[in-house]
């Protein structure tokens, strides 16, 4: 009877006494930060760059994201694994010599090809920064493995000031441009690749000399010994979080074909904006979720981390979600300016599907955990899938909104089953996860959306109707820390 019960104990203080909330807190407070420095100077970043600006930074930054993500082979999930700490030394060093090598060669690819690219994109101004991009993938790539690294050592503290450093200086570069007359899409690139060294240089300082001046004897057997231990994760895990990529940026890449760099520039915009709130808590809570959820997995008890951290995220999310639905446009038009109007309807339309990613994203690494990466790829390509006909079908028609529209019901639909198959992976049933994500905040949303919607029939200020939603989000986020107190302030 022991037996049986020891296993449930210690699972059930995953979330308490080892402090998972307080660590996502630790890791998530760099950047919370990082992002209330994004969104604060968003309304002066709007009015000294143009749309076409935010476009083209979109477009480079979608080459740089979705090649950083898989430049060390996705070799770097694999670094939170193994239980001896010079495997995962080793693990770091085979993702840092596939990330140089890798980063060398597209980056070479991408500059050849750079006007082809650029006249694809309708972007000509695109071809004079595809130079950078080997340079920038070579960092984002060493940033992703460190990462994890820091994670493995718990060390969220480091990951949080990394963060926090990156958003702050790349934002101080792109304002202090256009102030100074140098407002361009070449000045918003630069700003994001300064940021990131900055976190590179940071989030490295304590662990480069014990990785590099540890290393076991005949490194190069140790190296394919564990290569060939985790090929998975190139054989299914790459091309999963390549489509994934894809999936995330090809929107930028269609609008541009379809339409231009300004469209492009709305939704890069309206998207930033409406994940970026959301990032900071589910970026966090992903990477810690990672650790615990090993730790979860060996006790037999991933389903009860799977509900705490689906309820949780329920309940941070839906309610905000609800309010820049009803008040995106008027919102946008009200702290960037009428030129972004257009953003602020795409915010609305991507809504409910942003609250569905937030809930999915941090519970994936799931995936991972439980050896099912084909599973993943799976699911990743349906969403790519659904991205494409969503697009074309908006360009066909040349309507950007319906393209906006059709992507996030593709969204809700396919990262809904996506939660529903993790859930049932760990023993939870779909109505359990449905209720999981709904059944906490039914009220309060109903309450919110009722009365948002009067001030807006009777056509009240919206500084009145901001006000309001204001009061009701500080009410319902105090009142969900008091009964998460000895959660919150639980001992790591």
């Amino acid at each position: 009877m022991s037996t049986q019960q020891e296993p449930q104990s210690k699972s059930q203080t995953l979330l308490s006494k080892k402090g998972f909330i307080k660590d996502t807190l630790k890791l998530g407070s760099g950047t919370a930060l990082g992002q209330v420095v994004l969104i604060l100077s968003m309304p002066v970043l709007s009015r000294i760059y143009t749309p076409e600006h935010f476009g083209i930074t979109s477009l480079f930054l979608a080459f740089v994201l979705i090649l950083s993500r898989v430049s060390g082979l996705r070799y770097e999930i694999a670094i939170m694994l193994p239980k001896q700490q010079t495997h995962a030394r080793v693990l770091f060093v085979l993702v840092t010599l596939i990330t140089v090598i890798f980063s060398v060669i597209t980056g070479l690819l991408l500059w050849v090809l750079r006007h082809t690219i650029a006249d694809v994109l309708k972007s000509p101004q695109l071809s004079e920064y595809m130079w950078l991009t080997g340079p920038a993938i070579l960092i984002y790539g060493l940033v992703n493995a460190l990462n994890y690294w820091n994670t493995r050592q718990k060390r969220y503290k480091t990951l949080a000031a990394g963060r926090m450093s990156n958003n702050t200086a790349s934002t101080a570069f792109q304002l202090t441009g256009g102030f100074t007359g140098f407002a361009s899409s070449g000045t918003l690139i630069t700003g994001l690749v300064i940021g990131k060294i900055i976190e590179l240089f940071l989030i490295s300082l304590k662990s480069i000399p014990y990785l590099f001046t540890s290393l076991p004897s005949r490194l190069y057997k140790k190296i394919v010994v564990l290569a060939k231990r985790y090929k998975k994760f190139p054989q299914f895990n790459i091309w999963s979080i390549l489509v994934n990529n894809i999936s995330w940026y090809v929107p930028s890449f269609m609008l541009a074909i379809f339409f231009s760099p300004k469209i492009v520039g709305w939704y890069a915009i309206g998207e930033r904006t409406i994940r970026a709130p959301m990032n900071f808590i589910g970026l966090a809570i992903s990477q810690v979720f990672f650790q615990r959820g090993s730790e979860a997995n060996r006790l037999n008890n991933l389903d009860k981390l799977f509900r705490d951290t689906v309820g949780m995220l329920s309940r941070i999310g839906l309610l905000p979600t609800i309010i820049i639905t009803l008040l995106g446009k008027d919102l946008f038009i009200l702290l960037l300016g009428s030129e972004w109007a257009e953003a602020g309807v795409y915010v609305q339309l991507l809504g409910l599907w942003a609250f569905i990613w937030f809930i999915t994203s941090p519970v994936s690494p799931i995936i991972s955990i439980i050896e099912k990466q084909e599973m993943g790829l799976l699911f990743n390509s349906i969403i790519l899938i659904s991205r494409l006909v969503a697009l074309v079908i908006g360009g066909v028609l040349k309507s950007p909104i319906i393209a906006i529209a059709l992507l996030g019901v593709g969204g809700i639909l396919s990262y809904c089953a996506l939660l529903f198959w993790i859930g049932k992976s760990v023993n939870v049933s779909i109505p359990e996860t449905l209720g999981l994500l709904f059944k906490n905040n039914i009220l309060w949303s109903l309450f919110t959306t009722i009365f948002v919607l009067l001030f807006k029939y009777f056509h009240l200020s919206i500084y009145l109707i901001i006000f309001f939603t204001v009061i009701v989000l500080a009410i319902y986020y105090f009142i969900l820390l008091q009964k998460n107190k000895k959660i919150f302030y639980a001992k790591s």
